[in-house]
């Protein structure tokens, strides 16, 4: 059983979700008296629930309620999911960032694969692999390099390969 201590005077949790009770470990970074549980501070079973399915068009959240069961020593402290439908925009987005695998990323160039092969790519090829920076095989022609901005001592050399690689900026939702 997991469990959680929230507290009724400011109907806000208290803590982290425990497996197990809290029983007995209230401790003196909480209170004066390590073992004392204040009165307004009740201890709650925890029931989370596993994210509902959804289809393309849709996303879940969810949210944490306390759930009355009559007296607050047994009410539970239990996880709702709601769905959502998404926007026009939102399912447009979802569209156009299909193949970002790497959404953290701002940025990504789009080479060739023969690139990594001359002086140039493999340079920038390392580069990229030292600072853990994202390298992605598309397929047997194409390769991605994430990053969030093309550094000024790499603009040159993207610069002379504008015919071979291109530069993209992650698809986002422009606000009107």
């Amino acid at each position: 059983m997991k469990t959680i201590l929230y507290n009724t005077t400011t109907n806000q949790t208290v803590g982290k979700i425990r497996e197990g009770s809290y029983s007995g470990i209230w401790n003196s970074a909480m209170s004066e008296q390590p073992g004392w549980t204040p009165e307004h501070i009740v201890e709650l079973e925890v029931i989370e629930s596993e994210k509902p399915a959804t289809e393309l068009n849709e996303y879940a959240t969810s949210e944490w309620m306390v759930e009355d069961t009559g007296s607050m020593a047994g009410k539970i402290y239990k996880q709702v999911w709601t769905v959502h439908e998404l926007s026009q925009e939102e399912i447009e987005l979802r569209e156009a960032q299909a193949d970002w695998t790497h959404p953290e990323w701002a940025k990504r160039i789009v080479a060739p694969i023969e690139l990594i092969l001359d002086d140039t790519g493999i340079k920038m090829y390392g580069w990229f692999q030292l600072n853990n920076f994202p390298v992605e095989k598309v397929d047997d022609t194409t390769v991605h390099l994430y990053c969030n901005v093309i550094l000024p001592q790499h603009q040159a050399i993207v610069d002379a390969l504008d015919e071979t690689v291109t530069v993209e900026d992650r698809p986002q939702i422009l606000s009107v």
